[in-house]
């Protein structure tokens, strides 16, 4: 069984040894990917008037602060702490601008979480004290796509819009689509674990006799290609993470102020 198929969360076709899609199967695919570009161009398209409005200023200026954190641009966990009243305030924000129409309803609250994973991941890893920090398996590769974000995000900020460096840019952009990716999958995943085994235990306390190890075995062979598939770059990226990207960037690039600039840089 391929790696892919393993995996059971993706939905491009795989074909065993190497074959070359058949006719209808390629042009299925390159459908697919057209539709996805027209997506984003539209999307493009609406960041570009969101962009003019108060609102998308203020998630920027926090989106930037968050860059600063991540990059040791700014390094003092007060601050850190201090824009947890902004994070609170940028939930309503998204919520908001979904309300009045002008955000999608999925893009909103895909950006609430992604701005809420953000920050805990400053908080628990980025200020954490190394030496207490014990990760294996999922959850490393979980904190290492996260870091990875936050790397390429300063990155994207640095190249920005600049024509000499944009091969570098489409190579972040592309490196945070991949990893939002995996933990798009990584998501899927364990939510389907944990449903299926309050089921079992549901079926347990019930009075039914559960095969719990054929349960764990399999989700750990699941688990495992999924890893595998992460660490081969064979994922394939979601339709939820081709949708949000344009928002991501633009909250990068096209913003450079934010709200620690003003405030000066300590130690902790």
């Amino acid at each position: 069984m391929s790696l892919l198929r393993q995996v059971g969360c993706l939905r491009l076709p795989v074909l065993s040894g190497g074959s070359a899609l058949p006719g209808p199967a390629l042009t299925a695919l390159c459908v697919s990917a057209l539709a996805l570009s027209l997506m984003a161009g539209l999307a493009s398209a609406d960041v570009g008037d969101l962009e003019q409005t108060a609102q998308w200023r203020d998630l920027a200026r926090l989106w930037h602060a968050m860059i600063d954190h991540s990059s040791d641009l700014v390094y003092n966990p007060v601050l850190l702490r201090e824009l947890g009243a902004d994070m609170e305030q940028s939930s309503s924000t998204l919520m908001s601008m979904s309300a009045e129409g002008q955000l999608p309803d999925e893009v909103a609250e895909d950006l609430r979480r992604l701005f809420d994973a953000r920050y805990a991941y400053l908080r628990t890893h980025h200020y954490a004290d190394e030496a207490s920090v014990t990760l294996t398996g999922a959850e490393s590769s979980r904190v290492t796509a996260r870091w990875i974000i936050e790397l390429q995000l300063a990155v994207l900020r640095r190249v920005g819009n600049d024509d000499a460096n944009r091969r570098l840019a489409e190579a972040a952009q592309s490196n945070i689509a991949d990893q939002l990716s995996f933990l798009h999958h990584l998501d899927r995943f364990e939510a389907e674990v944990d449903r299926r085994g309050r089921a079992l235990k549901e079926r347990e306390d019930a009075g039914e006799t559960v095969n719990w190890d054929a349960f764990t075995l399999e989700c750990h062979r699941r688990r495992t290609a999924l890893l595998e598939a992460y660490r081969q770059k064979k994922l394939g990226r979601p339709r939820e993470v081709e949708r949000l990207m344009p928002y991501v960037t633009a909250l990068t690039v096209r913003e450079r102020t934010s709200l620690s600039a003003a405030k000066p840089s300590g130690t902790g």
